[in-house]
């Protein structure tokens, strides 16, 4: 199979379970696309066919729906996003990862930048952000207008005085109502006001998606925290945000009608009909780290493999073989997830084939 390797699912009239395995992709194509974004615009692209097409899903008699499909990853890692994204593009509900640390949501980022520029607002660069985000909205151009030859200005101070534009005039006339307040509001009084009385939330959702309201209410839940055991100030909720480990964590088995990306250990109990693996050659890596003796009772320090001595490597091995087993179970229990349809896909990007114990070839040998 070559450009659309799943499409001949569609045409199959009946099955009891089904499984393929995929064609490698090891190396960059003509037009140097790496093989992960090949493989991306491979799912993508087949996912989209499937739901156009309206590929009949034998075991429950109609057409399948975005929410009979789940990708699996074995780590949190960029495929994640690219696999997002690409169904984004082609207008695919996408219910996107399982859990993620809130500092790294996209939206998170854009209020801790707004809270930063209110304390300094001669930052520049910060202030760009704001602007170029959901909050100020304004465009590209519009934004170079302001910042190119402000003869010694801030960006501040330039924005106060281009008030032709109504977009501009009123992005300013927000901001400096925020800065008039952040010395005497709560953080979630004001981001609550930021986003709900002035309607910002809107700005966000519509831009990036439904799902970033999850963030947001988040991110107003975290300011609640933080105030219930600290002093409410700006500076020192986002730094104490900064410090703090919170995640996101969405109910993937209630997302309705969306493709769900989610890890192994999140789909644990979940099924669906058609599962997809995209990341088959990655392996977990024995860290040089303290290893423990338990005959002797004594710590191991890490030294270089050339170096060790015997019994170091020997720890090693063992801590390797409990690492490997438990891919193995892992691979298991992704494999059991699927209902009727398992699509399994790799890539390496060194251009070489997947190692022996990969799950790509654990699956290609069982398969044989």
């Amino acid at each position: 199979f070559t450009d659309s390797p799943l499409e001949h699912i569609a045409h199959r009239n009946s099955h009891t379970g089904y499984v393929e395995l995929w064609p490698l992709i090891s190396r960059e194509d003509e037009k140097n696309t790496s093989a992960k974004n090949q493989l991306v615009r491979q799912i993508a692209n087949s996912i989209e066919q499937w739901l156009s097409n309206g590929m009949m899903l034998e075991s429950k008699e109609r057409p399948v729906n975005a929410g009979d499909i789940m990708i699996l990853v074995r780590t949190r890692t960029d495929l994640v996003d690219k696999l997002a994204r690409a169904l984004k593009r082609r207008n695919i509900p996408v219910a996107g990862i399982d859990r993620m640390k809130l500092s790294d949501n996209l939206v998170v980022q854009d209020l801790i930048a707004l809270g930063n520029f209110l304390i300094l607002p001669d930052d520049d660069l910060t202030l760009a952000c704001v602007l170029k985000s959901p909050i100020g909205n304004i465009s590209e151009d519009a934004l170079f207008e302001l910042a190119y030859n402000r003869s010694g200005q801030t960006l501040w101070q330039r924005l106060a005085q281009a008030g032709g534009d109504p977009t501009i005039h009123d992005v300013y006339t927000l901001l400096k109502n925020l800065r008039a307040k952040v010395d005497f509001s709560a953080p979630y009084e004001l981001y609550s006001y930021l986003l709900d009385t002035c309607g910002i939330r809107r700005h966000f959702t519509g831009r990036m998606g439904i799902e970033y309201g999850e963030a947001i209410d988040e991110f107003l839940s975290q300011a609640l925290v933080y105030e219930k055991s600290h002093v409410a100030s700006m500076q020192g909720f986002l730094h104490w945000l900064a410090n703090s480990e919170s995640e996101i964590k969405r109910d993937m088995e209630a997302s309705q009608n969306m493709v769900r990306i989610m890890t192994i250990h999140a789909a644990k109990g979940l099924q669906s009909p058609i599962v997809i693996l995209p990341d088959t050659c990655s392996k977990p890596m024995v860290k040089d780290k303290i290893l423990w003796n338990h005959s002797h009772s004594l710590p191991l320090w890490p030294t270089n493999v050339k170096v060790a001595d015997d019994l170091y490597k020997e720890l090693r091995k063992d801590e390797h073989s409990a690492i490997m087993a438990e891919y193995r179970r892992q691979l298991y229990v992704a494999m059991t997830r699927a209902e009727d349809i398992l699509l399994i896909g790799g890539y390496s990007e060194k251009g070489s084939e997947a190692t022996e114990d990969s799950w790509y070839n654990l699956i290609k040998t069982g398969l044989s």
